[in-house]
């Protein structure tokens, strides 16, 4: 992915396409495990072990709750503000809203805490709540409610403070919107009044029906529209009592809901984010657009067990218009950010990571030039203990950087550009060498005598000590001939070094066509996947799928080669194929016919870019 971000950035260059250098929104996570938890490389830990609450602050940050004290999220710290709300209680049962300046409710299963301004002495109420659900606060009339596994408490937040109770049993979830619309949920129904503010004229639906399940939380965006995540879908309930269901057809990544916020940080574009039991997922209605985060990467917490996310909180930055998310999980705290870049930006950072990964092959001979690849950590998240690895598809990933090194060059001239460069294309020049058979690559080689666990391995008879992997895939001659091309055209300068380039282009097409169109390995045999043949795509029914995607590849290619040699030899395997017996030119209409490869699709294309067609 590393090495298709360069190419695609670069590519542009060439192509004179303007989005290189137009500023986008790119995401990044800041993640903190909790207090006493082992400790994760570039990861930063929370002062407290659990996480009790979220909430905004001024919309320019966030609070946390956890154990007995209040925290401020200030500049990537957390700084204990207990201190600053004098008579505050809190326990690990606490749940926080806070509203205007610096106007704070708390509340636990006795109790409930309003402090209008910090330094001065909080507000205490008595009430035995239970179990405390939700809490959210009503601007318009300036309440605060408190779902509990008993009641609706509605409290007025100001001196002096009192409450009504509604008695709609166990309240598992509180929406309000700016107008004092309230929405709220309890075991099978979902309720909403229908006016604003007004407490006694609650509307409600029955669960399963319009709603999908229980809703687990509840929220309201701009429009009045409320948003109801659930365990099975999305619903939503507009201003005008209609229901939508979101679910997978629509685009939903994954069910199992926990949570749902809405998020006005841009204009006209607003985001609704969703917590799940499986991580954490962003929609953007306006461009129906999904993205859904899980994993290390994103959140802490178990992948075996589920990254379960109890609480999303948008919040601000001042002086800044993007987005920003604090995610509650069951392993920690998430800090979703986001920063303007530009494809070049980004290509330039990817590269610097080629770079600190860059190591020769298998560790050994930097003659043989670099690969670019999987790498394995010895230690969880750090980076710096990297070691190299083998990969099924070396010869790939390294094409894939090598073209987008090729489109750099071309444009810079840089000498430095093009001697990493060529360190790579020595690296694919290699794994063609390394097999003593011409046109035959290796999945990858190794300086060792012993054979790895997983397939199969060969002892090289042209590089002594070295080993290499076979039964190479049409993955890895789609890399080879798209970027050989691109490295004759671009980056080649010299006769020697055309000629190199040259070598390859001919030796690896001659090869496949010589035999069939089928990739032969060192066993005789063709390997699993390098079939182009028009038996396979045309004749078995097992191999449909390929049909489309496997004869681009191999027109694509003969068309190359030929516009590089000039060999009628490709000429003619190219009209074998087109001719109306085999009928590829029709095969080539629907490339995609289940598995898309789109980034395949975009290989076979990149090496037709600076030559004619047939």
């Amino acid at each position: 992915m590393m090495a298709l971000v360069v190419v695609l950035s670069l590519i542009s260059v060439v192509m004179g396409a303007s989005p290189l250098m137009e500023p986008y929104n790119q995401y990044s996570f800041s993640r903190y495990t909790l207090k006493n938890s082992p400790a994760m490389a570039d990861w930063k830990s929370l002062p407290v072990s659990q996480i009790a609450s979220l909430g905004t602050w001024r919309d320019q940050s966030f609070m946390l709750l956890g154990g007995s004290q209040l925290f401020l999220f200030t500049n990537g710290t957390f700084v204990d503000i207990t201190r600053d709300y004098p008579g505050l209680q809190i326990t690990n049962a606490s749940k926080i809203v806070t509203w205007g300046t610096d106007s704070v409710a708390v509340v636990d299963p006795q109790n409930i805490y309003f402090c209008a301004h910090r330094g001065q002495k909080c507000g205490q109420l008595t009430v035995p709540l239970g179990s405390v659900n939700d809490i959210k606060h009503d601007a318009s009339l300036n309440h605060v409610l408190v779902g509990s596994e008993n009641a609706l408490y509605v409290f007025s937040a100001s001196a002096p403070f009192s409450y009504k109770r509604f008695d709609f049993g166990n309240v598992t979830a509180i929406a309000t919107d700016q107008h004092g619309m309230i929405a709220l949920s309890t075991p099978g129904l979902l309720w909403r009044t229908l006016q604003n503010g007004d407490y006694d004229s609650f509307h409600f639906w029955r669960t399963p029906g319009l709603v999908d399940d229980t809703p687990s939380s509840l929220a309201f965006d701009s429009k009045g529209d409320l948003w109801i995540a659930n365990d099975v879908c999305i619903n939503v309930l507009t201003l005008d009592l209609e229901f939508r269901r979101i679910a997978g057809n629509e685009g939903l990544p994954q069910a199992n809901l926990t949570y749902v916020a809405v998020d006005n940080s841009y204009p006209n574009q607003e985001t609704i984010w969703f917590g799940s039991v499986y991580g954490l997922i962003k929609y953007t209605p306006t461009l129906n657009s999904w993205k859904y985060f899980y994993g290390p990467s994103a959140l802490p917490g178990s992948m075996t067990q589920g990254q379960t996310v109890y609480q999303v909180v948008p919040f601000s930055i001042p002086g800044s218009s993007l987005s920003y998310i604090a995610i509650s999980t069951s392993g920690g705290l998430s800090i979703y950010s986001e920063r303007k870049m530009t494809l070049l930006d980004k290509a330039l950072e990817m590269d610097a990571y080629m770079q600190y990964f860059r190591s020769p092959v298998a560790g050994a001979h930097p003659y043989v030039g670099y690969l670019a690849g999987d790498i394995g950590l010895q230690s969880f998240g750090n980076l710096s203990s990297w070691v190299a690895q083998s990969s099924d598809n070396n010869g790939l990933w390294t094409s894939m950087y090598l073209a987008g090194e090729c489109f750099r060059y071309s444009i810079t001239k840089d000498p430095e550009v093009k001697k990493n460069a060529w360190k790579y294309f020595e690296g694919l020049e290699f794994l063609v060498n390394v097999t003593g058979i011409p046109g035959l690559m290796a999945r990858s080689a190794l300086y060792q005598n012993e054979f790895p666990q997983g397939g199969t391995w060969h002892h090289s008879k042209t590089y002594p000590g070295w080993i290499w992997k076979g039964d190479t895939s049409s993955d890895e001659v789609c890399g080879h001939l798209m970027v050989h091309p691109l490295v004759y055209r671009l980056l080649a300068e010299t006769a020697e070094e055309k000629a190199r380039a040259y070598r390859l282009i001919d030796n690896i097409t001659r090869y496949i066509v010589e035999n069939d169109f089928q990739l032969i390995d060192v066993t005789g045999k063709p390997t699993t996947w390098g079939r182009w043949d028009p038996y396979n795509l045309n004749q078995r029914v097992d191999w449909y799928i390929q049909r489309g995607l496997n004869s681009v590849q191999i027109i694509s290619w003969l068309i190359s080669a030929y516009a590089t040699t000039e060999d009628p030899y490709f000429l003619q395997a190219y009209q074998e194929l087109a001719s109306r017996q085999n009928a590829y030119l029709i095969n080539v209409v629907n490339p995609k016919i289940v598995d898309p490869q789109v980034c395949f699709l975009f290989l076979f294309f990149s090496c037709l870019v600076f030559i004619p067609t047939i």
